[in-house]
């Protein structure tokens, strides 16, 4: 699907990875003081994930706790928001980059168009493993260990966004740039669902002289 979901509200979640969650509320607070985005909600995982120090045996449990704990976010956030965005934080070697994954092609067509800067910023389209994407040359494809039901949503859009950072010891001390970055990047999101938004309903408005209407998704 790549239609707009009927709930139009944004949620933002922070903190899926234990170690994130402080420059995920950094983000928070720096994003309300920009004040742009109307009745945000923000969903804060206090016992998120921890990366295990030795993943190869810890793996299963890992992806299990992982499944469940969007499988929990997905049933809190259904039909209540259209548009649900998935913070995290990465490392790179140096400067700041961003990736933004989603199953709706509308959504990543709007983003790049009111995109100014696209050096910086990798857009992915969120495919099943075994599925074959028919017209997707023009995509970047990426697969997520995240649960269909959520990156595939009938009740709203999802799209996760990965801000890479300087590489430090640890998740913590991130400069100002930094988090400006990722306000920039999910308000980036957040104009792209809106002129969808707008788009949707101006399709929805009868055309006039012809009298009739006219209106015309993924991880939705």
């Amino acid at each position: 699907m790549d239609g707009l979901k009927k709930s139009v509200g944004a949620a933002l979640i922070v903190g899926v990875h234990h170690e994130e969650l402080p420059f995920g509320r950094a983000a928070v607070l720096a994003l309300g003081e920009t004040g742009s985005i109307p009745d945000l909600k923000v969903i804060e995982i206090a016992q998120g994930l921890a990366r295990p120090q030795s993943f190869r045996n810890r793996k299963f449990f890992y992806n299990t706790y992982h499944n469940e704990l969007y499988l929990q976010i997905h049933r809190q956030l259904k039909k209540k928001y259209g548009l649900v965005m998935d913070l995290h934080v990465g490392h790179i070697e140096e400067g700041l980059a961003a990736e933004i994954y989603t199953r709706n092609r509308r959504l990543l067509s709007a983003i790049d168009r009111v995109n100014s800067d696209s050096s910086r910023l990798d857009l992915y389209f969120i495919a099943g493993r075994n599925e074959y994407t028919e017209n997707t040359e023009e995509l970047n494809i990426c697969h997520t260990i995240i649960p269909e039901c959520v990156w595939r949503s009938d009740s709203y859009v999802y799209a996760g966004i990965e801000i890479f950072v300087e590489s430090r010891d640890g998740f913590s001390g991130f400069r100002k740039d930094e988090i400006d970055f990722a306000v920039e990047i999910i308000r980036l999101v957040w104009k792209g669902f809106n002129s969808i938004q707008r788009q949707t309903e101006k399709n929805r408005q009868p055309v006039i002289g012809a009298g009739k209407t006219g209106s015309k998704t993924e991880p939705g």
